[in-house]
């Protein structure tokens, strides 16, 4: 693996639980709970900036991001 900080901050931040269930709870607000995939790693904050900027705007947003959450508190 190398000496990469960033590879082992990485591996410390996806391998965390809370993150792990937070993609997970995102992927299916997304997905009206048919798909608990769709979101990873990579495209996580991706969505979920997207989604607090839809709030800020007025628009209709999953209640994951509307509602206060462990989760969401969490990250």
């Amino acid at each position: 693996m190398g000496d990469n900080p960033k590879t082992q901050f990485a591996i410390d931040v996806y391998a965390n639980e809370t993150f792990a269930n937070a993609m997970k709870e995102l992927s299916l607000a997304l997905t009206d709970n048919k798909n608990p995939n769709l979101v990873d790693s990579v495209n996580f904050y991706q969505y979920y900036d997207n989604l607090v900027c839809l709030q800020s705007l007025g628009k209709p947003v999953p209640d994951l991001i509307v509602e206060p959450s462990e989760t969401k508190r969490a990250l």
